[in-house]
């Protein structure tokens, strides 16, 4: 057992290395790269699919307005040519729901709320508010593995819903003196 580990700890920093070697020409660009606003604000995902290969790139399946931003961003990448493999290049276009929360919260201080009290206005407001986690997932990030004499390659792309963070009156709170 301890030989089997011993050789498996030898023989991995080599498969690294030719993975590496034979990835080096391969330059797959998506640091600017971000989700086509028309799209995210028709909230419009799905995913698009490309297959490049000797004859050039082929568009197989997907929306038009995913497919056109896909495209331009494909353009800019560098795969060597494949004398018999192909790339297959996946682009998964998502929008992310933001967290939601509502919070109800008092008007002024306990003076001020008394003269709210006695004119019938309002004590408390209902603020509606969102926020993203961009830590949770990240705007565009991407994989590639080598699949037979091919390579997979898959691109991750994320926007966030829009919200608006909004303030309510809440109810009257009238108490009799």
């Amino acid at each position: 057992m301890q030989l089997t580990k011993l050789m498996a700890c030898q023989l991995l920093p080599s498969l690294v290395l030719i993975a590496q070697h034979e990835n080096r020409n391969l330059k797959v660009n998506v640091e600017a790269f971000q989700y086509p606003p028309l799209a995210a604000s028709a909230h419009i995902e799905g995913d698009v699919r490309f297959e490049v290969s000797l004859s050039g790139q082929r568009p197989v399946s997907g929306h038009p307005l995913l497919k056109l931003a896909a495209q331009s961003n494909l353009g800019t990448w560098n795969l060597p040519p494949l004398e018999d493999g192909k790339y297959v290049v996946d682009y998964h276009f998502r929008i992310l729901e933001p967290v939601k929360k509502q919070e109800t919260v008092l008007i002024g201080d306990k003076l001020d709320r008394f003269f709210l009290r006695l004119v019938g206005a309002p004590t408390k407001k209902v603020i509606n508010s969102c926020y993203y986690d961009r830590a949770l997932a990240p705007r565009t990030r991407y994989t590639v593995v080598k699949d037979g004499s091919g390579y997979s390659i898959n691109v991750f792309v994320a926007d966030h819903e829009r919200c608006l963070n909004t303030e309510t009156s809440g109810t009257v709170q009238v108490s009799h003196l």
